[in-house]
C-alpha cells in the first residue's frame, strides 16, 4: 500500500489535519524529503501549506479545498441515489484512490492513496479511536474545536500517523490472546515499537483442530498467550429526564465504541415487558423483573450501552458506568412541549431535573466514582460527551486487559 496524503474535516467542512508523503499526480512519484505537515508549517511567517507549489501543483490548502468539495459533492450524490449515508467508501481515478469515513459526529477522515488498496474504511476508523481520541480528545489542553487544526497537530498523533502509513510491522510486535476452545473468536493486536500505538485486528474463529502441531514451534513462530476469558467490554447506563439527549449519546456511542446500544423502550414494547397503562401519564408501568430477565443473559457478556431514564434497577455487578445527562429547564422545556408531552408530564419531568432525581437515584444505587453528570445542552456538549466516554471505554478495555494478563 502506497499513501499519498490524509486529511481530517471538521463538522464546519474546515481541514484540521493535512498530511502529504507523496504527490499522487506526478508521473513517478518520489518520497517528499520530510513530510509537510500542518504543524511543521505552522513555524513559518507564511505558512508552506498556502504557498503555491512550483509549475502546476496546488497547494496543499487547496488540494484540501478540492478533496473536501468532491467528497462532499459524491457523498451527496451516493445518499440520493443509495439511501444510507454511509454508502460512499470510495473512488477511484487512473491516478489514486480515496477513501472515506464519516463518524456520527462529523469528523470526516480522508486517506488518499494508490490505485490497488484495498477499502480503507475499517482502518480509518481505527485511526479515529486509537489515534484521534488517544491523543486530540484526552488531551486536557486540546480545545473542544480544532479552529486551524488547534489541538490536532501534536507529536503522538503524527508518530502514529507515521506507524500507520509506513507500516513497518517488522519493528512491531504481535500479540495473541487465544481462547483454545472451538469455533472461538479471537483478535490480533500490533504494537508499534517507537510508538506504543496499538492496532486490534478482529481476525475471525479459532478452531482447536488447527493447533495440533503448535507444540513445534519454530523461533520464526508467533508464541500464543492463553487467557482463560476474552478481553471484556464494559457495560455503560446512560440516564437522564425524558428529553435530555439519552438517545442521541446512546447511538453516537455506539458509532464510536462498537458497543451495542439497547434502548430498554424498545425491548420493553419488543417483549411486552409492561405491568400497567398510567392513565393519567399515558404512559406503560415497566414490569422491570421481566425486563431483567429479558436482557439478563446478554448484558452480563458485557458492551452494551443501557438507554433509559431509570437506572436504579440494575444489578451492581452488571454496569461499569453511569451517565446522567442534565439540561437546562427551559431547553428541556421546549424539547418535551415538542414531543407533545402533556402538561402534567412535562411538568412532572420539569420538577425531577430540577430536584435532580435521576442523579440522586443514581449516586445512592452506584458508587460514587463511576457516577458522572454531564451537561447537554447544546450540540457542541453531546459531541463532546460522547467524545470523552469512547476515549473512556478504550481506557477501561485497556486497563482491564492489563489486569486479567
Amino acid at each position: 500500500m502506497v499513501v499519498f496524503s490524509f486529511f481530517i474535516f471538521d463538522r464546519h467542512c474546515e481541514c484540521i489535519y493535512l498530511r502529504q508523503w507523496l504527490d499522487a499526480t506526478a508521473a513517478a512519484a518520489q518520497p517528499l524529503s520530510r513530510p509537510v505537515t500542518a504543524s511543521s508549517a505552522a513555524t513559518n511567517t507564511t505558512s508552506v501549506a498556502e504557498k503555491p507549489a512550483a509549475g502546476n501543483k496546488l497547494s496543499m490548502a487547496e488540494q484540501a479545498k478540492l478533496v473536501f468539495g468532491v467528497i462532499f459533492s459524491l457523498r451527496n450524490m451516493v445518499k440520493k441515489l443509495c439511501g444510507p449515508d454511509d454508502s460512499f467508501l470510495c473512488y477511484r481515478t487512473g491516478q489514486y484512490k480515496l477513501h472515506y469515513y464519516e463518524t456520527i459526529t462529523s469528523l470526516r477522515f480522508v486517506m488518499l492513496t494508490d490505485i490497488r488498496t484495498e477499502n480503507l474504511k475499517s482502518s480509518l476508523h481505527q485511526i479515529y479511536v486509537n489515534l484521534y481520541v488517544e491523543y486530540v480528545v484526552k488531551n486536557p489542553l486540546s480545545p473542544v474545536e480544532h479552529p486551524g487544526g488547534e489541538g490536532v497537530n501534536n507529536e503522538m498523533f503524527e508518530l502514529g500517523i507515521d506507524s500507520f502509513v509506513h507500516l513497518d510491522f517488522i519493528s512491531w510486535t504481535l500479540e495473541l490472546d487465544v481462547v483454545f476452545t472451538n469455533d472461538t473468536p479471537y483478535e490480533i493486536t500490533l504494537v508499534g515499537a517507537d510508538t506504543g500505538l496499538r492496532i486490534v485486528v478482529n481476525v475471525g474463529y479459532f478452531s482447536a483442530t488447527n493447533n495440533k502441531n503448535s507444540s513445534s514451534s519454530s523461533p520464526s513462530t508467533p508464541t500464543f498467550h492463553h487467557t482463560s476469558k476474552m478481553a471484556k467490554r464494559p457495560n455503560i447506563i446512560v440516564t437522564g429526564t425524558p428529553g435530555t439527549g439519552k438517545s442521541t449519546h446512546c447511538e453516537m456511542l455506539a458509532e464510536a465504541t462498537g458497543l451495542k446500544h439497547l434502548s430498554i423502550n424498545q425491548i420493553a414494547k419488543d417483549n411486552n415487558c409492561y405491568d400497567a397503562f398510567d392513565d393519567e401519564l399515558k404512559s406503560w408501568t415497566v414490569d422491570e423483573d421481566k425486563l431483567l430477565d429479558t436482557i439478563e443473559d446478554d448484558v452480563k457478556k458485557g458492551g452494551h450501552i443501557i438507554d433509559w431514564h431509570v437506572c436504579d434497577v440494575f444489578p451492581k455487578s452488571w454496569i461499569d458506568l453511569v451517565v446522567v445527562l442534565r439540561t437546562d429547564n427551559t431547553i428541556l422545556f421546549d424539547r418535551l412541549k415538542a414531543r407533545d408531552y402533556p402538561d402534567n408530564k412535562i411538568e412532572e419531568n420539569i420538577d425531577a431535573e430540577i430536584m435532580q432525581v435521576i442523579l440522586d437515584e443514581a449516586r445512592d444505587a452506584y458508587d460514587q466514582e463511576i457516577v458522572i453528570e454531564l451537561r447537554s445542552d447544546k450540540v457542541e456538549e453531546v459531541e463532546s460527551n460522547v467524545d470523552r466516554i469512547a476515549a473512556w471505554v478504550e481506557q477501561w478495555q485497556k486497563d482491564n486487559q492489563e489486569s486479567e494478563d
